[in-house]
């Protein structure tokens, strides 16, 4: 009997082990039911987000791309403006040196007439000192006379 009981028994436990390895594979065949399913739960569930996500980034390309046209554009205008701001500048300095070089001229003028002055009085004056030595002379001549 009691090897009867030790078959029934090692038969239990055989069982058990029968379950346990179909329970097993029944996991596995469950587990790679589910793995075939993830890409899928991956895409529906990841997708939308990533399309949004490259929307933004096309956005962002299509705003930079705004950004860098008006860049240019500003830079352009601000190098024209500059140009005008150069060539203003440029004149105004042509003008400047003209007005310089006239107002040398009409100086220079002013000083040589000045000094034609002065040569004119330093000619004038042996005469008008001799002229007041006369003029001394004269005065005593005629007290001389008066007296």
């Amino acid at each position: 009997m009691q090897s009867a009981k030790v078959k029934k028994k090692n038969l239990v436990e055989i069982y058990a082990i029968i379950l346990k390895i179909f329970q097993y594979f029944l996991s596995i065949e469950i587990k790679v039911k589910y793995m075939e399913k993830i890409p899928g739960w991956v895409e529906r569930l990841l997708m939308p987000k990533l399309n949004e996500i490259t929307g933004e980034i096309k956005a962002i390309h299509t705003r930079i791309d705004g950004v860098e046209k008006e860049v240019t554009s500003l830079r352009s205008e601000m190098m024209t403006k500059f140009e005008a701001a150069d060539a203003k500048v440029e004149s105004l300095r042509k003008e400047t040196k003209g007005a310089i070089e006239s107002l040398e001229k009409v100086t220079i003028s002013r000083f040589e007439a000045v000094d034609s002055r002065f040569d004119s009085l330093e000619a004038r004056l042996p005469v008008m000192e001799k002229l007041a030595e006369f003029e001394a002379r004269l005065a005593e001549i005629e007290r001389k006379v008066a007296v």
